[in-house]
């Protein structure tokens, strides 16, 4: 139910808060309810001792940098959710990704290299998702929405009423691109954590590695520390 009701937040069409203020929102209401100060999460969750204050100067974040911070407090990442947001309004509307791109933002090629890997910043995100939200009709709503909600229960089975996990199809599992994108690192680091047996779980489908979403989730709920000396006491201990 959590993932649900996160999910819907992140990707309703309703656009009335922007992106960088429900972070700011969010890294807040987690310090206060564990009583960690800005300067403690800076230094655990980026190792940056300016990222309070630059959410507090009302900067905006590039996506990976807000995909970070919300992998370390427990929230899904933006960056798979606005991705699908935006594929399913082209597809609902038919709208071509040039169209999009200079309308919203002046920049045609934007759709285009945002498939590429380009990392925009949070203000850009909320520039489409108004001019998408503005230029879709009730109809388009209502189907972008249903989308959404059978794309959320797809790419996330637990997300669904009594679910137990995933049933093991080939179809439901994830390249390592995938399953890296999904983690917030690169795939070269999951790589890593996997030759030396530190990764998640993964399956060998053929030539191919993939990795189930419940495993990818058990592992980086093991990753979770509320701070770097916890993380290094675990780490020694697991050396012993």
């Amino acid at each position: 139910m959590r993932f649900r009701l996160l999910f819907a937040q992140m990707t309703t069409i309703d656009t009335g808060v922007t992106l960088d203020e429900r972070l700011r929102r969010a890294v807040t209401a987690w310090c206060r309810r564990r009583g960690v100060s800005a300067r403690r999460f800076d230094a655990d969750a980026l190792g940056d001792r300016g990222f309070a204050s630059t959410l507090a100067r009302g900067r905006s974040l590039r996506l990976p940098t807000a995909d970070r911070v919300l992998a370390f407090i427990g929230y899904p990442p933006l960056g798979p959710a606005f991705r699908l947001e935006l594929e399913t309004y082209l597809v609902v509307s038919g709208t071509k990704i040039s169209i999009l791109g200079e309308m919203a933002l002046g920049d045609p090629s934007f759709v285009g290299r945002f498939r590429r890997g380009v990392s925009p910043h949070l203000t850009t995100l909320d520039r489409v998702r108004a001019w998408t939200a503005a230029n879709a009709n009730a109809e388009e709503v209502r189907a972008i929405r249903a989308r959404l909600a059978e794309a959320a229960l797809a790419i996330h089975p637990l997300a669904r009423p009594g679910a137990e996990g995933m049933n093991g199809r080939a179809e439901d599992c994830l390249s390592e691109r995938e399953a890296a994108a999904r983690l917030c690192i690169s795939p070269g680091v999951l790589g890593s954590c996997r030759m030396r047996r530190e990764g998640p779980a993964f399956r060998r489908i053929g030539n191919r590695l993939r990795y189930r979403p419940a495993d990818l989730e058990a592992w980086a709920r093991a990753q979770r520390w509320t701070s770097i000396s916890e993380e290094s006491s675990a780490k020694r201990r697991k050396e012993r």
